[in-house]
C-alpha cells in the first residue's frame, strides 16, 4: 500500500506541472521528469519528508530551464504549481478534516485521501491551463519584462509566507483548520495582487499610448504640412506649365539652340528636381499603418534637413504588419538612423527607401551610401564594432535580438559600390 500511494504521489506532482504547461512534453522529456521526480522523491523522503515537495519544485525548476526554450515560463509554472498544489491540499485537509480528526486519517485514510486529491488536482489544472494561457493570454506576462519580474516576485513572496505560515503554525500550534484556511489566504492573495499588478501596468501602457499618440500626432501634422506644400508645388507646375512650353518653343523657333540649353539647364531641370524632391512624401500615403508612416515622415524630414537626396518607393497600399509592431517600429528606426547618419557623412549623400507589398510578404529595402568600410560586414552586429566610440555601436545588435525573436522575417545585409542596403522580407502567414 505504501508503495501504490509513493507511485500515486509522484503522478500528482508530474501532472501537477505538465497539466500547467502551455505545451506538451515530449515522451523523452516525459520519461526524464517522471524519471527524476521518482529517484528524487525516494532518495530524500526517509532523510527530508517535510521538504520533499520544495525539493521537487527545485528539481522541476532545474529541468524546465534546461529543456524547454522559454525558462520564465518554467520558473513560473514551477512556482505556480507548487504554490497551488499546497493550497489545494490543505483546502482539502480542511473539508476532510471536519468528518476526520486529522490525527488519524493520516493513519487510516491517506490512500484515499491521496486517490481524490490526484483527481481533483489533474481535473483543475486542466481547467487552470485554458485558463491561464487561452482566456487570459499569461503569454502576455511573459513577453513584458516590467510584468514578468515582479510577477515572480509576488509569487516567490507569497510561497515564503504562505510556508512560514504553515511551518510556524505547527510549531505554535494552531489548529489545522486554521493553517489550511490561511494557506488559501495567501494564494487568494496572490491571484488578487497579479490581478491589479496587470491592472497598474495596464494603465501605465495607455499613458505611455498616449504620449506616444501625442508624439505621432505632431509627426503626422508636419506630414500633412509637408504634402500641403507638395500638392502646392503642383498645382504651380500646372499653371506654369504653359508658360514654360511657350517660351521653349520661342527658343526652338529662332533656332536658339544655346540659349534654350542654357534655360533649360538654369531655370527647368532645378525646378524639375525641387518637384520630384518634394513628391517623395506623397508616397507615404500608401502607408496605412499610422506608427510606421509617423516613423518614417519623422526619418524622411531629418534627412532631408541633412541635407540628403530622398527617393521613397510605396507603389502598393500596406495597411498592416507583423506584429508586436513595436518591433519593427524599433528595427526600422535603427535602420533609418544609421543610413541617415551614414549618408551624411558622404558627398552623395544619398537614401533609397522602398516598401513593396506583394501577396505573401511585405519587403523592406533601405539603401544608402556610405564610407568605405573599416572591418568585415559579418562583424557589423558585435557591440565593440563602431566607428562612434565607447558606448556606441549597439544598435544593430539590439535590431539583430529583436529580429531573431521573428522566424517570419528574413534579414539580409549588403555593401556594394559604397552602398549599404539593409533587406527585410517579412513573411504575412508564416506556417
Amino acid at each position: 500500500m505504501i508503495i501504490i500511494y509513493n507511485i500515486i504521489a509522484i503522478c500528482t506532482y508530474f501532472f501537477n506541472i505538465t497539466n500547467l504547461l502551455p505545451f506538451k512534453l515530449t515522451k523523452k522529456q516525459n520519461f526524464y521528469y517522471i524519471t527524476l521526480l521518482s529517484i528524487t522523491f525516494f532518495l530524500f523522503t526517509p532523510i527530508i519528508p517535510q521538504y520533499i515537495t520544495i525539493l521537487l519544485t527545485i528539481c522541476t525548476s532545474l529541468f524546465l530551464c534546461i529543456y524547454i526554450k522559454k525558462r520564465e515560463i518554467g520558473i513560473f509554472v514551477a512556482l505556480f504549481g507548487y504554490f497551488y498544489g499546497i493550497t489545494l491540499n490543505n483546502v482539502l485537509l480542511f473539508f476532510y478534516s471536519k468528518y476526520i480528526d486529522p490525527n488519524i486519517y493520516s493513519r487510516q485514510y491517506p490512500f484515499t485521501f491521496m486517490t481524490i486529491f490526484f483527481l481533483i488536482l489533474f481535473i483543475t489544472t486542466k481547467f487552470l491551463a485554458w485558463f491561464l494561457y487561452k482566456k487570459i493570454n499569461l503569454f502576455r506576462f511573459f513577453a513584458i519584462n516590467k510584468l514578468f519580474v515582479p510577477l515572480i516576485l509576488n509569487l516567490g513572496l507569497c510561497i515564503t509566507l504562505c510556508i512560514f505560515n504553515i511551518a510556524m503554525g505547527n510549531i505554535i500550534g494552531y489548529s489545522h483548520k486554521i493553517i489550511c484556511f490561511n494557506a488559501f489566504i495567501f494564494f487568494a492573495y496572490f491571484c488578487a495582487s497579479s490581478f491589479l499588478l496587470y491592472l497598474v501596468y495596464q494603465d501605465t501602457k495607455k499613458l505611455e499610448q498616449e504620449k506616444q499618440l501625442e508624439k505621432e500626432n505632431k509627426i503626422l501634422s508636419g506630414y500633412i504640412m509637408e504634402l500641403e506644400k507638395s500638392y502646392a508645388a503642383v498645382r504651380k507646375l500646372k499653371h506654369d506649365y504653359d508658360n514654360v512650353l511657350i517660351s521653349i518653343g520661342e527658343y526652338i523657333e529662332s533656332n536658339n539652340l544655346s540659349a534654350l540649353k542654357a534655360y533649360f539647364n538654369k531655370e527647368v531641370l532645378p525646378y524639375s528636381k525641387q518637384y520630384s524632391y518634394d513628391s517623395s512624401f506623397s508616397q507615404l500615403s500608401n502607408l496605412e499603418v499610422p506608427q510606421l508612416k509617423s516613423l518614417f515622415a519623422a526619418k524622411l524630414f531629418q534627412a532631408i534637413n541633412t541635407g540628403i537626396s530622398v527617393h521613397l518607393e510605396i507603389y502598393n497600399p500596406i495597411t498592416s504588419f507583423s506584429e508586436p509592431l513595436i518591433h519593427f517600429v524599433r528595427i526600422l528606426g535603427i535602420f533609418l538612423d544609421n543610413a541617415i547618419e551614414a549618408a551624411a557623412q558622404t558627398q552623395e549623400k544619398r537614401l533609397h527607401i522602398a516598401l513593396i507589398k506583394n501577396k505573401s510578404n511585405i519587403t523592406v529595402i533601405i539603401k544608402n551610401t556610405t564610407q568605405p568600410l573599416l572591418f568585415p560586414l559579418s562583424d557589423l552586429c558585435k557591440a565593440s564594432c563602431t566607428t562612434k566610440g565607447a558606448g556606441h555601436g549597439l544598435g544593430l545588435g539590439n535590431a539583430q535580438d529583436l529580429i531573431s525573436q521573428h522566424p517570419e522575417v528574413l534579414w539580409t545585409t549588403l555593401y556594394e559600390n559604397n552602398e549599404f542596403i539593409q533587406k527585410l522580407e517579412i513573411q504575412e502567414n508564416p506556417l
